[in-house]
């Protein structure tokens, strides 16, 4: 989990944005089973050379926030003194629409634009496996519902090669279930826009560095 968090903390450092104050995005939330009222939320400076953490204080749960990107970024809403967290893709001038409850914060539900809603559906399809993933303590079945959810990614990025959302389900499941080279292959698969998207470049490097990180362990054991 902290692996991901980096990948999308330093996409954000990579991604360029201007400060518009006519043209904004909105963040609209319902959060309910809050036990600490503050959310922390990562976003990117105006120079793109630093991250800032902004806390929003939440009343009964339900907050809004509004801030400026011209181009589609993450930004990542930590919850919980940050042991839970979620992500939505923003843009100027939509307003994005965050519900969920926080002790299933894997399926709060996060609309407003194309990438949070293919992310939402996908999540709602699957939500029987991420709820059973989170609680079953039976090994095998783990392995079953793991690779269940691995199916249904690739299934995702051959219907959808030039979302966005491909990237992020691919970053979520195959890079953290999969050997990285079954990540290349379906990096190969996958086409503009999303391959202009600075993630997309973030997981080849992963991909690497991965590999490598093999290689020397290899190298450790003989």
């Amino acid at each position: 989990m902290r692996y991901k968090l980096l990948l999308f903390v330093t996409l954000c450092l990579l991604t360029v944005t201007a400060c518009k104050d006519q043209n904004r995005f909105v963040l609209e939330g319902e959060i309910t089973e809050l036990n600490n009222p503050s959310i922390y939320l990562f976003k990117i400076l105006n120079d793109s050379s630093k991250i800032n953490i902004d806390t929003i204080t939440t009343q009964e749960g339900r907050f809004s926030y509004e801030s400026y990107s011209d181009s589609i970024v993450p930004v990542v809403l930590s919850l919980e003194e940050n042991s839970k967290w979620i992500t939505a893709w923003v843009k100027n001038g939509e307003t994005i629409k965050i519900k969920g409850d926080a002790n299933n914060f894997e399926l709060i539900e996060i609309k407003g634009n194309q990438i949070n809603d293919e992310l939402t559906l996908f999540k709602q399809n699957n939500k029987d496996l991420i709820k059973e993933l989170k609680t079953n303590a039976d090994s095998l079945r783990v392995d079953e519902i793991k690779q269940q959810l691995i199916t249904n990614t690739e299934n995702f990025i051959k219907a959808k090669p030039s979302s966005v959302a491909s990237l992020v389900l691919m970053q979520n499941y195959l890079l953290e279930l999969c050997e990285p080279e079954v990540v290349e292959e379906y990096l190969a698969l996958v086409e503009s826009p999303a391959k202009d998207n600075p993630l997309y470049d973030l997981l080849k490097v992963a991909c690497e560095r991965l590999k490598q990180a093999h290689i020397e362990e290899d190298q450790t054991a003989e």
